[in-house]
């Protein structure tokens, strides 16, 4: 449902706000003081703007685990509800402005304002940050292949090789990610590809083109990391980490690549929630985000940035971030957001001969609360072989084709400790990598190739905490790396 506000309502309550106490200007995004500083002041052309509101209510301190997911996602809905009914109650009693979307992953209103309400916002006590809706790009790959008619006919394509899934399979060959539902935000999926078929569970479009249609891929990207992550053999090479993980997916990127905050942060919310039912456990435990867009600026407080909101919102929920680092490299402090927030687990990528790739965004990440390594590890991103629509298979290069290795692993650790919390998936991720710097020592970690490149065979083989691993099949292998 649309409701709408008009300016001078806006301006009254901005008005209104300035005369309470101060908690603070809002932080506002860079790209927004551009759009302003090319504008008259009085003009009235609106702006598309995404605003977060300071939290009225707050949220309960309780583990981060599926189980805890309802308490937690009631909670945050009744916040955005609290908060936003506040807000909007200053301002309903014109038409000229809208209120786009309401936000409950993180509180927050997409609005089109002037330019007039928009600076007025800039000075509100009651909201927390301001944000253009920018568009973001599909970053390009690296010397993409040419679709191939067929996949190598080799049993496993190199990628999950050199991660150990072939040893993997043979001492916990019960482990494939059945049961255990992973997200991707991407461009799509071909669920009719062969190696996909059955794989699908939900899917939503919100590139803007076919709100609510079956899935469908019309660019390529989604479908080449759905079958690393999840796909099947039927071309005689195993492609997918986790074959039998349920994929839920939605459609950020229409056909160019291109997309805006506003679709991104809403898929992140339906992602949260695919059926809008706090009760049911139709979500992910792991999401795979395959791209990347502005950079991190050094006076910027991750806490004030949308993404690093919403993964944030996520981790709280119980579903692990794995981002795909950029592919800005090989300069230092190249990663890009969301993998520079916090809370993601940011991927690199490394070829078959465990170098790490020239295109391969490096850390730091320097925000103005601190200094973040990134990535935190990396996975084989060069010529890696997946699925592409229509039945075909590709290589491509790029963080993209690394970052669904991870998410395929993770998929495989939750199968193994389904009550396992985010913490410990990354921590048995991270501290059983293989260093390439030739350093010593768990969850060590540099900014260019982060812990290490994952091992499934050595992260399965590792018990959480108080948690015993499955029954293994067979000998077990050295655990010297």
């Amino acid at each position: 449902m649309e409701e709408f506000i008009s300016s001078f309502g806006l301006f009254a309550f901005f008005v209104l706000a300035l005369s309470a106490p101060a908690l603070g200007a809002p932080d506002v995004d860079p790209a927004l003081v551009k759009i302003l500083d090319s504008r008259l002041p009085f003009d009235s052309r609106p702006i598309r703007v995404i605003v977060a509101l300071r939290d009225q209510q707050p949220l309960p301190d309780i583990p981060h685990s599926a189980d805890s997911h309802e308490q937690m996602e009631r909670a945050m809905m009744e916040n955005a509800r609290a908060s936003q009914n506040a807000f909007l109650a200053h301002s309903a009693d014109g038409v000229s402005s809208r209120v786009v979307r309401r936000f409950w992953l993180f509180n927050a209103l997409t609005l089109d304002l002037p330019v007039p309400s928009v600076r007025h916002a800039m000075l509100s006590d009651d909201i927390k940050a301001i944000y253009a809706d920018q568009r973001v790009t599909l970053q390009e790959e690296a010397a993409p292949i040419p679709a191939q008619a067929t996949a190598h006919q080799q049993p496993y394509t190199w990628g999950l090789e050199k991660i150990g899934i072939q040893d993997a399979s043979r001492r916990f060959p019960s482990l494939n990610g059945q049961g255990v539902r992973v997200g991707i935000l991407d461009t799509g999926i071909d669920p009719t590809h062969p190696d996909l078929q059955g794989r699908l569970v939900a899917f939503n479009d919100l590139s803007g083109r076919t709100p609510g249609a079956a899935g469908y891929d019309d660019q390529g990207h989604g479908t080449h990391v759905a079958g690393t992550i999840a796909g099947g053999d039927s071309s005689g090479t195993q492609i997918g980490v986790a074959p039998k993980a349920q994929l839920v997916v939605a459609k950020i990127f229409d056909q160019s690549g291109n997309t805006t905050v506003d679709s991104i942060l809403a898929a992140m919310q339906w992602m949260a929630d695919p059926d809008g039912d706090p009760a049911t456990r139709d979500f992910p435990s792991v999401v795979n985000g395959s791209w990347g867009g502005m950079q991190v600026q050094a006076n910027q407080d991750p806490a004030n940035v949308s993404f690093c909101i919403a993964v944030d919102a996520w981790v709280k929920l119980g579903i692990l971030p794995v981002f795909a680092a950029g592919n800005f490299g090989p300069a230092d402090g190249t990663v890009s957001l969301p993998a520079a927030c916090p809370g993601v687990l940011a991927v690199g990528a490394s070829d078959a001969t465990d170098q790490v790739a020239a295109f391969s965004s490096r850390g730091p990440a320097v925000w103005k609360t601190g200094t973040v390594i990134r990535p935190n590890v990396v996975a084989p991103g060069v010529n890696v072989i997946s699925s592409v629509p229509g039945g075909k298979y590709a290589a491509d290069s790029g963080t993209s084709m690394a970052a669904p290795h991870v998410s395929g692993v993770a998929a495989l650790l939750y199968q193994q400790s389904p009550k396992a919390t985010i913490e410990q998936i990354e921590e048995r991720l991270m501290a059983t990598a293989i260093r390439l710097d030739g350093t010593p020592g768990d969850l060590s970690a540099n900014n260019i190739s982060g812990a290490g490149r994952i091992d499934a065979l050595q992260a399965l083989a590792r018990p959480l905490r108080a948690e015993a691993s499955l029954p293994e099949s067979g000998p077990a292998p050295s655990l010297v790396r």
